[in-house]
Order: structure tokens, then C-alpha cells, then sequence
């Protein structure tokens, strides 16, 4: 299905479209979010489902599999400023990672279940579900797109002691998936419970969420899995779509202008393309 040129890079013109497909479905996401259906449970949780499983899917369909994915796996074919940070794997950074990602999840999940008073449980948890499932598919439309080959693809001492450097997920390295995921969940959890709040109370919890996805963004570098680069554009993605999904539900809360103001423009753009 997929062929490549010289340097490795998918050139298809139906991968093109179906990942022009899979923005379509994104901004439908939005639209229904800034609509007057926004608090509709049974449409934000079924499209918050058909996100996550979209996102699933995306790396069997046009990921390939069996060939070195680094290609001629020489280092120097990596910028100088990631270039560190290619050749090594450490599976207790890896393992480390993984459980400092689910205590970042952890957080957002305890806050949700706190039921604080004047918390809205049930639609901070929508919120939640649609930030979260947002943040994960647009990550894989773009470990999709770039496929770009984990930094220990290029060790050549694993033998068969680390993952697969021919596998699928060694073409899954920009953005970092764990990272983006930490911060959205902990970016989202920041912006509902500081709504309001004092500046000292939304330096702790901004600077909390900054600090324990940084963490999980350490690691994954550490671990082999990911270069810094990779890592800062998961820890922006997740920033950005951490902050926008409360942002919309209260603008949406606050008066049909503002709702309006929202989704036109989506809707606009939705159309252009």
C-alpha cells in the first residue's frame, strides 16, 4: 500500500487522505464540542471512543514492519541537537516510564472521583475523556505521518535483549505519546480545579502538572525511546489540547455568543477542506 523514497518517507497519496480524513473527524470532535450539545454524554463518550480506536488502528493500516526502521541506521543522519541521545535502551527507565505515565493518569482520575464541593463529577469527567482521547489520537495521526525511528534503533549491542528495532512502534517515535498523554491529564486537571482560583493556587497546580509530566518525559529520553525533540512536541500537544477542552466547555456554558464564536470557525475550516 505504502511505497518510499531515497529517504524513507511515506509517499502515498492515499495515506495523505486518509489522514486528511482522520483531521476531518477531529474538527467534527470539535465542532460537537463547541456545539449546544457539548454536554452531551452519549455523544462525547461515542466520539471520544471512536477517537481512541481510530487512533489504535492508524499504526496497522500504514505503519510498516520486517526492515531496520532507522534505515542505514547511521547517526549522523539524526540533527546534532537529538543526536545524543540515539543508540541506547534502558528497560528500567522504560518500566519507570510506564508507571510515572499511570500515576500521571492516577491524578487526573482521584480528582474526578473526589467529588469536592461544587464539583461537577460527571461532566469533569467528560471533559477529561474528551481532552485524553483528543490528545491520543492526534498524537498517532503524527507518529503516523513522520514515523520516525525510536533513538534505540540505532544501538546495534541490543541483540535481541530490547525491543524490536523492525517492529511497527519503532517507527512511533515524534511525538512522544507517554508525554503527551501525562500532560494532558494533568494540564486538564489543572485548568478545572484552578478555574477561579488564586494565582499562588494555579502556580501549584500548573507547576505540579509541568513537573510530573517532565518526569515522564525524562524517562522515555533515558529509556531510549524518545530525543528531547520528541518529547517537547508531546509536552506541547498535550499542553495545548490540556488547556483548550475546559477552555470550550465554559465558553460554551457562558452564552450562546461565545458558543458561536467557537464553533463557527470550525465549522468554517471543517468546510474548506
Amino acid at each position: 500500500m505504502c511505497e518510499r523514497n531515497e529517504d524513507g518517507n511515506i509517499l502515498t497519496s492515499g495515506l495523505r487522505r486518509v489522514l486528511g480524513a482522520c483531521w476531518i473527524l477531529v474538527l467534527w470532535h470539535s465542532v460537537a464540542i463547541a456545539s449546544p450539545t457539548l454536554d452531551n454524554e452519549t455523544l462525547g463518550y461515542g466520539l471520544s471512543g471512536l477517537l481512541a480506536g481510530t487512533g489504535i488502528a492508524l499504526p496497522y493500516l500504514f505503519v510498516d514492519e520486517g526492515t531496520p526502521a532507522c534505515g542505514t541506521c547511521d547517526p549522523y543522519d539524526i540533527p546534532g541537537f537529538d543526536r545524543w541521545a540515539s543508540g541506547s535502551y534502558n528497560a528500567d527507565a522504560n518500566a519507570l516510564s510506564h508507571s510515572s505515565l499511570a500515576f500521571s493518569l492516577g491524578v487526573p482520575v482521584a480528582n474526578v472521583s473526589a467529588r469536592l464541593p461544587g464539583q461537577d463529577s460527571r461532566k469533569e469527567a467528560l471533559i477529561l475523556t474528551q481532552s485524553l482521547s483528543t490528545t491520543f489520537f492526534t498524537t498517532q495521526i503524527i507518529k503516523v505521518a513522520f514515523q520516525r525511528a525510536r533513538p534505540f534503533t540505532y544501538s546495534d549491542t541490543l541483540h535481541g535483549q530490547g525491543p524490536s528495532p523492525t517492529g511497527r512502534d519503532a517507527r512511533m517515535s515524534f511525538p512522544s505519546g507517554h508525554t503527551s498523554m501525562a500532560f494532558a491529564g494533568l494540564v486538564t486537571t489543572a485548568a478545572l480545579r484552578t478555574a477561579g482560583a488564586s494565582t499562588k493556587e494555579k502556580v501549584g497546580w500548573y507547576g505540579g502538572a509541568v513537573a510530573l509530566g517532565s518526569l515522564t518525559g525524562a524517562l522515555r529520553i533515558v529509556a531510549g525511546k524518545h530525543y528531547w525533540t520528541d518529547v517537547l512536541g508531546g509536552a506541547l500537544l498535550g499542553t495545548g489540547i490540556g488547556l483548550l477542552l475546559p477552555w470550550l466547555h465554559q465558553s460554551s456554558g457562558s452564552g450562546g455568543e461565545q458558543k458561536q464564536s467557537i464553533a463557527m470557525p470550525l465549522m468554517s475550516f471543517s468546510g474548506a477542506l
